[in-house]
């Protein structure tokens, strides 16, 4: 390396080291670091939720061709993974905290007090519509599923202080072999594989009215209206590969069935947040702050995720209810999901 390349070399490093500097150079770090541990959480429960979407009783469908009638089944499935909203109301609550301090510090109100209450437990809903094709000539089948919101149809949920908007897209896709197609007396058997996709994105909006503490911003001894608005945006995508095992046995019109994966996920995400503060309609530069990141984790990072599953299939004619549940035997979360569909 010559002084002259050695020279450009210093000179972008340097560059991108101010860069990163200053990127981080918040007046609330605080805030980034609470939104990170939301995607955290989320980035675990996406997989979990849309695992069940392409779920069928029955282990092995039947064949496509040649087959009279042939076997194929669609429907709609809703799921959920339940789980404990500490992650998402303590942290949000902590993003209010630290404006509140800085707003505090900057002498402009003495507490600013954001309401976040939810539900302790909730099930962290998917949707899907599925359909499975039977095999043709051998015996294997292929299931799919996808669904995305259209629009803004999720976009007024409200917890106090805080409004919510959710859009999400997920897809799946698996095919399964069967090893074993069972008999009067023994359990359908089958081996497969597949891949699930979910992209989601959560914005949370924040408007609090307030008035300044007297005398701020002015020679005036007197406090004026304020306002703080502030927006977190999260993006989350997820792509999880898997490999499975299931038996099923028909009994009259039922189908028990139990079943175990092992997967792995592969995620991005990206995160902005942002604050501004207005005082008599004048937006205060000085009293507003924003960050925004970005990060991906290989299929390797997170290792291999254990869940077993199962559940009761019932036939009514051409129509199948089905009950499911899982559990994640690593990260402890349980999922449960319900199936319409009309099964030849």
């Amino acid at each position: 390396m010559n002084i002259q390349t050695k020279k450009h070399f210093f000179c972008v490093a340097a560059l991108v080291f101010l860069l990163a500097a200053a990127h981080t150079e918040t007046k609330t770090p605080e805030i980034s670091s609470a939104l990170k541990s939301i995607i955290g959480e989320l980035e675990a429960v996406f997989p979990e939720n849309s695992s069940l979407l392409g779920v069928q009783p029955d282990a092995y469908i039947g064949k496509l061709f040649p087959s009279v009638p042939p076997h194929f089944t669609a429907g709609l499935s809703i799921s959920g993974t339940f789980v404990d909203t500490g992650f998402l109301s303590d942290n949000v609550q902590k993003i209010g905290d630290s404006i509140s301090d800085f707003l505090s510090e900057s002498g402009v109100v003495d507490t600013l007090s954001i309401d976040f209450d939810m539900p302790e437990r909730i099930p962290y809903p998917s949707a899907g519509i599925s359909a499975r094709l039977g095999g043709i000539f051998l015996p294997f089948d292929i299931g799919l599923y996808g669904i995305t919101t259209i629009g803004n149809v999720l976009d007024s949920i409200e917890f106090d202080d805080v409004r919510v908007s959710i859009d999400y897209t997920t897809f799946g896709a698996d095919v399964r072999y069967a090893l074993y197609e069972g008999n009067l007396f023994l359990p359908k058997i089958s081996v497969g594989a597949g891949y699930m996709y979910s992209r989601q994105e959560m914005k949370f909006k924040i408007s609090q009215d307030f008035t300044t503490n007297a005398g701020y911003g002015s020679a005036e001894e007197h406090s004026v209206s304020a306002n703080v608005a502030t927006h977190l945006d999260m993006t989350v995508a997820t792509h999880t590969v898997f490999a499975q095992v299931q038996a099923s046995k028909k009994l009259f019109i039922f189908t028990p069935f139990i079943g175990f994966k092992a997967a792995f996920t592969a995620s991005e995400y990206d995160g902005s947040w942002s604050y501004s503060t207005k005082i008599n309609e004048t937006e205060k530069s000085e009293l507003s702050d924003s960050d925004k990141f970005s990060c991906s984790n290989s299929f390797f990072d997170t290792g291999i995720q254990p869940q077993v599953f199962g559940g009761l299939g019932i036939d009514l004619a051409f129509f199948q209810i089905a009950v499911n549940l899982s559990y994640n035997m690593r990260s402890y979360y349980t999922s449960g999901s319900v199936l319409l569909a009309f099964k030849l």
